[in-house]
C-alpha cells in the first residue's frame, strides 16, 4: 500500500503528485513527515523509518534521512559498539542523511543522546497532523479545484 499527496495544477487542469510513500506516513505541523519501512530486517526493535521534509521551492516532500538501529541483545557481543553506547541504553542508532550537506552517512553508530538531538532538530516539539484522507473520485478532485 502507498500514500500519495496530490495538488491541483491550474495550468494543466490536472493533478500533480507531490509525494508518494508508505501508508504509515505521519505528517507534522512543522513540514516534516515520517514513514516506516515495509519490513524490519535490522537487528533492532526500532522499526526503521524515513524522515521527509517539505520543500516550498519544489512544492514537494524530499527524503532527508533513513534511520535504523542495533540492539545489544540482538547481535553478537563482539559486533555491538559498546564504546558508542555511552548511555548504556543497549541500542545504538544509525542516521543515513540524503542531500548535499550531510553530517551522518549511516555507517557511524550514534548514542541515544546524539540520535535524540538529531531528531529534535527536525521533529522537535512538532505536533502530528490528523490528515483527512479522501478517495480518488471525480467529486473529490473537483473539490480540489476550488
Amino acid at each position: 500500500m502507498h500514500a500519495r499527496i496530490y495538488d491541483y495544477n491550474e495550468k494543466s487542469e490536472g493533478l500533480l503528485e507531490q509525494w508518494q510513500g508508505s501508508y504509515t506516513v505521519k505528517f507534522f505541523d512543522n513540514g516534516y513527515a515520517t514513514t516506516e519501512n515495509h519490513h524490519n530486517q535490522t537487528n533492532s526493535s526500532l522499526w526503521p523509518f524515513y524522515i521527509h521534509g517539505y520543500n516550498p521551492e519544489t512544492d514537494s516532500y524530499e527524503c532527508i534521512a533513513w534511520i535504523h538501529a542495533m540492539d545489544r541483545d540482538l547481535v553478537d557481543d563482539k559486533a555491538y559498539p559498546h564504546e558508542i553506547d555511552i548511555s548504556n541504553q543497549g541500542t545504538v542508532y544509525f542516521i543515513d542523511e540524503y542531500g548535499e550537506q550531510t553530517e551522518f552517512t549511516g555507517d557511524k553508530p550514534l548514542d541515544i543522546t546524539q540520535y535524540r538531538a538529531w531528531i529534535n532538530r527536525h521533529i522537535g516539539e512538532a505536533k502530528e497532523i490528523d490528515v483527512q484522507y479522501l478517495p480518488m473520485t471525480s467529486e473529490n478532485i473537483n473539490f480540489l479545484k476550488k
